[in-house]
């Protein structure tokens, strides 16, 4: 609570800047993809706004109307934690000790928080749990948002 305290609403900063960089980079590969692949701005927004929460991001793009897209969000979600699991002394080396939690997602939270706090330190696993946990909460919201922008 020290940390939290001392952070007072910078705090704020991670959750938010994880999901705007994940919303912007899911652009991006729209922008790079889109010749190759089928599917809308909005939809890939939908996927990328699952912040690697797979099981629920899957669920609502699926009660939605969009079984194919469900599953697309399914395994970019599970690649997105996968990756955040396996990554982060790398991550750390490159990025810093924020960098896993960034990348965690709303994954930071539960199972890559043991591997955050390890590679990055009990400061950072304390924003791994509250940017989790706000990442968690942006999901319900933001992806049936965007679903219904398409």
């Amino acid at each position: 609570l020290g940390i939290i305290r001392e952070l007072k609403g910078r705090i704020l900063l991670v959750p938010f800047g994880v999901a705007a960089g994940t919303l912007c980079g899911s652009a991006l590969a729209w922008l790079i993809l889109s010749r190759w692949v089928e599917g809308g701005f909005a939809e890939t927004l939908a996927v990328g706004a699952g912040f690697g929460y797979y099981s629920l991001a899957t669920v609502i793009i699926t009660r939605l109307g969009d079984p194919a897209l469900g599953s697309v969000a399914l395994l970019s979600n599970m690649i997105h934690e996968a990756l955040a699991l396996l990554l982060p002394p790398l991550i750390v080396r490159f990025t810093g000790r924020l960098g896993p939690v960034l990348a965690g997602g709303a994954a930071a939270m539960d199972t890559c928080l043991p591997v955050i706090a390890q590679v990055s330190g009990e400061r950072c696993a304390v924003l791994a749990l509250f940017s989790g946990m706000c990442l968690t909460l942006f999901v319900p919201v933001i992806v049936p948002l965007l679903m219904a922008l398409r």
